[in-house]
């Protein structure tokens, strides 16, 4: 019989859950029955203010059934009372999976945006494409409903991931939040290169021609421009956190006066 994706009776039919009470004094109760919202759930833990149980689910996507090019996963937190809180809803997350979560400590950097937030694991690509090479982690911002890469540079979601970014933008009329800016360690500008590859060449003229002398002096100067580059005690150069910002953020000025203008691709 061929398994719909749509419908899931089959699938109700399948887990129903059967469970026999080995002790008195315990008991069952289902709060979000088979084969409706979850697809593959993870209990996460369980929150010290009001006692309730954040879940994960792995599969689900916004719409019924399976499109192996959408990215899936849910985070919901479950009250002590059923009520069910959506952290991060179906359909939030790009092309990423985003699956098991944690919550940071309450001192995490310093007590900052990043304490006490969800931090999802996932994958930049879904299902089984990116199951082997893509592992990211995540964390939810305060406020927000979907999950953010936990760190400054963005990280490649597949071969459309700018434009997938760009789109997310224009539908939700707003940036993503602002980045907290560091300091960004650049090489140091170097003409070695430039001079090793002029060496190089002349060495492979002479040993065309045969030219012998010619070779050791140009096998000499490449050798000594590496020696030299090779010896130098400073190879970086930082750019201000600063400059970075004030570069970053007359580019999101910019791209945030164009969104009122613009309309998602359908």
């Amino acid at each position: 019989m061929e398994r719909s994706y749509t419908d899931l009776g089959w699938l109700k039919d399948w887990t129903t859950i059967k469970v026999e009470i080995a002790e008195p004094g315990f008991q069952t109760k289902v709060i979000i029955p088979p084969a409706t919202t979850l697809y593959d759930c993870q209990l996460c833990w369980l929150d010290d203010d009001d006692g309730a149980m954040v879940v994960t689910d792995i599969g689900g996507q916004a719409e019924p059934g399976w499109d192996p090019i959408k990215g899936h996963g849910a985070v919901f937190k479950v009250h002590p009372d059923d009520r069910i809180e959506t952290i991060v809803p179906y359909g939030s997350t790009g092309r990423a999976m985003i699956m098991s979560s944690v919550v940071s400590p309450k001192d995490f950097g310093g007590g900052g945006e990043y304490a006490n937030r969800v931090f999802p694991l996932g994958q930049l690509r879904p299902g089984r494409n990116g199951a082997h090479n893509t592992h990211a982690m995540y964390w939810v911002p305060e406020g927000a409903k979907w999950p953010e890469h936990y760190a400054v540079m963005p990280d490649v979601e597949g071969v459309e991931a700018y434009w997938m970014r760009k789109q997310t933008a224009i539908e939700r009329q707003t940036l993503r939040p602002e980045p907290e800016y560091h300091d960004i360690h650049m090489p140091r500008n170097s003409s070695a290169g430039f001079i090793c590859a002029f060496f190089s060449v002349i060495m492979g003229f002479a040993l065309i021609w045969h030219i012998w002398w010619l070779v050791v002096v140009a096998f000499v100067g490449a050798w000594a421009v590496f020696v030299v580059v090779a010896w130098r005690d400073v190879h970086e150069e930082a750019i201000p956190a600063a400059t970075v910002a004030a570069i970053d953020r007359a580019n999101r000025a910019a791209r945030e006066a164009a969104l009122p203008n613009l309309r998602p691709v359908s």
